[in-house]
């Protein structure tokens, strides 16, 4: 279930899991859990939608409660001037670097993206690793731009993609633990001067690293 992170009297933080859908969807008779819904019901009074995670994705999605600070922080994502940070599991390792590979939505294919000299637009991602586990890399990573599946995109470019993301190509299974979903986390978000944290407590992380849900926000430094 999500799990309320931090509340004042215009924004909200939620720590949303996987397989949610943050907002309803195209299809108006799906069964999936629908973040926004939830909290509209749990706090019962309208939220304003500020940005999204795919449904595979867990971690911190902002909400705003008033109309003001919609528009504000509307445009404080519009402009990207919001530092995120997310954490994802890869088998083996990679290098720490800026991937600079301009990305294309494919307009063919259903939610579905890829690296493009052509067609894509520019787009930047920040890896680094921050613990290794026998073949197993624990990444810390910030998009400097916001494509879509961005770094699903740049990690599958270089052969490294997420655990659990059968879109990009990654294994949905290893060890005998099985990934419904792609072990991608949102796990820290920065604007203005608020700054939300929140480490992963999704059982296949903590499996395949033991002790993330101790982490702290200078673990990410």
């Amino acid at each position: 279930m999500p799990k309320i992170i931090k509340q004042t009297s215009n924004i909200i933080a939620v720590n949303k899991p996987e397989g949610w859908l943050t907002i309803q969807g195209r299809d108006p008779e799906s069964k999936k859990p629908v973040l926004h819904k939830w909290l509209q019901d749990k706090l019962n009074q309208k939220v304003f939608i500020v940005h999204r995670l795919d449904e595979g994705t867990s971690g911190i999605v902002v909400f705003a409660l008033n109309a003001q600070t919609h528009r504000q922080l509307s445009m404080v994502f519009e402009n990207k001037e919001v530092k995120k940070t997310y954490l994802a599991i890869i088998q083996g390792e990679i290098k720490n670097q800026i991937i600079d590979e301009p990305i294309f939505k494919l307009p063919s294919k259903k939610n579905k993206s890829v690296v493009s000299k052509e067609k894509g637009k520019p787009s930047q991602t920040i890896i680094k690793t921050l613990k290794t586990n026998n073949d197993l890399s624990l990444l810390k990573i910030t998009p400097l731009t916001g494509r879509t599946h961005q770094i699903r995109v740049h990690l599958s470019h270089l052969g490294k993609p997420i655990l659990g993301d059968k879109t990009y190509g990654g294994k949905l299974e290893l060890n005998g633990i099985k990934f419904n979903y792609p072990l991608l986390h949102a796990t820290s978000l920065e604007f203005f001067d608020e700054h939300f944290f929140c480490p992963p407590d999704r059982a296949e992380f903590n499996l395949l690293f033991s002790g993330l849900g101790d982490l702290t926000i200078n673990d990410l430094k």
